[in-house]
């Protein structure tokens, strides 16, 4: 072999260790319950890594926060490692897990933290009132004239609103099955895009990040229903509190039969709440879970 033939091997040898670095630059993303986390890196020629860090965090009270901060060479060189198109960033003492996502993802992971702090915020702001309608019904009961009368009121009332909140959940969509008939139609996409080109799997994409609005659309939907519930519950729940309280106490003695049938109204109107609850719980994991899901096929879609 020639001196020429050997050095033009080593070369392109060398060449090709070159172009197999892997790329690190793009965008990463690490979701939770309470926070979204976009981790912006760029390599250069030399493999240097360099980036930033946005940090969207909701706090207790429902306060989003926004958090950032730059790397150079340097910090990224320490505070990164790479393992396929996973990330893990190591920084004061905390410790965060992201793969290679888009930016439209940080979008909309931001986008369902917010909405997700309105109503902590709502619930939080409905908290305080709530305390203070519990004392003043309770008080109520102390100072009415006529406690038989506020107690037969108390259990037309607590009827009536544990009926609103039964009707309330018996007509209400179906926002879990709203979602996975979403999820059904991108995983079908995705089949479908196996076979197109890639102009065609663009076009494709486009329909699934519709149907992918459309789901965070019917979570927004199932959001403003439950603060919708949330109203006749801040009214009820103090009223039963109040009915449980006077029964249960030495005053409630001396209306026996009143107070049977307050206090019947009031275990019923709470059996509807723990209904209530039960129901629009299991639609939320439920619609959370198709959303992740459907990110994922979006992006399978989008190749």
């Amino acid at each position: 072999m020639s001196r020429a033939l050997l050095a033009g091997m080593i070369a392109g040898a060398a060449l090709l260790a070159s172009c197999g670095r892997p790329d690190r630059s793009g965008v990463y993303l690490a979701t939770s319950g309470r926070s979204a986390t976009l981790i912006r890196l760029a390599q250069d020629q030399d493999g240097a890594v360099t980036g930033r860090v946005e940090t969207i965090a909701m706090g207790a009270d429902g306060v989003v926060s926004d958090d950032s901060t730059s790397l150079d060479a340097a910090a990224a060189k320490q505070a990164l490692a790479f393992k396929g198109d996973a990330v893990t960033l190591s920084r004061n003492g905390a410790v965060v897990q992201a793969r290679k996502r888009s930016l439209a993802d940080f979008q909309k992971a931001v986008a369902h933290l917010k909405r997700e702090a309105e109503l902590q915020r709502h619930n939080v702001a409905e908290a305080q009132p709530q305390q203070a309608a519990r004392i003043a019904e309770a008080s109520a009961f102390d100072a009415a004239p006529d406690k038989a009368s506020k107690l037969r009121d108390a259990t037309a009332e607590l009827r009536a609103d544990a009926a609103r909140l039964n009707d309330a959940v018996s007509q209400a969509p179906d926002f879990g099955r709203q979602a996975a008939d979403n999820t059904a139609r991108l995983a079908a996409m995705a089949q479908q895009a196996q076979a197109l080109p890639r102009a065609g799997r663009r076009a494709l994409a486009a329909s699934a990040n519709q149907a992918l609005v459309g789901s965070n659309q019917i979570d927004v939907a199932r959001t403003r229903y439950a603060i919708d519930l949330d109203r006749t519950v801040a009214r009820a729940a103090p009223l039963a509190a109040a009915v449980e309280r006077f029964c249960e106490g030495p005053g409630g003695s001396s209306y026996a039969s009143a107070c049977a049938e307050a206090v019947a109204a009031a275990t019923g109107f709470e059996s509807a709440l723990v209904h209530a609850a039960t129901v629009f719980k299991g639609y939320k994991q439920t619609v959370q879970t198709e959303i992740a899901r459907q990110t994922e096929l979006v992006q399978k879609i989008g190749g």
